[in-house]
């Protein structure tokens, strides 16, 4: 896993090269920031709400068509619906979770672009704040280790 501190120093190169670093640019040496370059990462992350919704809703489609996989008292019905209908809840969930995550991090990139902060420590704060708030589940399954 990439260090906070390396990808950000890759977002900011990236960022500078697709804005033309240097033009109406502010920083120092050869990373600069541009307004207009963490805008259009504030959209481009924006985009993805779309897709997270589209998900949403071909999962509660396709839950919606297994029904509650409750089993009657004839024993009709199918008991693996029951246990689908729990991976459904949990994947809604993460993906709700994730829709917050990217509308935060718009926001934040969006916010970072309108101010122009130069302060990469204040932004990395910004940005380690949201890493906490929505911070990834554990997998799950074994403990992957002993073979």
């Amino acid at each position: 896993m990439t260090s906070f501190a390396a990808e950000w120093e890759r977002l900011k190169q990236d960022a500078a090269v697709r804005a033309g670093a240097g033009v109406g640019a502010h920083g120092s040496g050869d990373v600069t920031s541009s307004g207009s370059a963490w805008t259009a990462a504030g959209n481009g992350v924006g985009r993805l709400e779309g897709g997270i919704a589209r998900a949403r809703r071909e999962l509660e489609k396709g839950q919606e068509a297994l029904g509650t996989g409750a089993v009657d008292a004839e024993g009709g019905g199918v008991e693996s619906a029951a246990a689908q209908a729990a991976v459904f809840r949990s994947w809604d969930g993460y993906l709700e979770k994730v829709a917050g995550r990217v509308a935060e991090l718009q926001e934040q990139l969006k916010k970072a672009g309108s101010d122009l902060r130069g302060d990469d420590k204040a932004v990395g704060r910004d940005f380690d704040r949201l890493g906490i708030a929505y911070e990834d589940t554990p997998a799950t399954g074994g403990s992957g280790g002993g073979r």
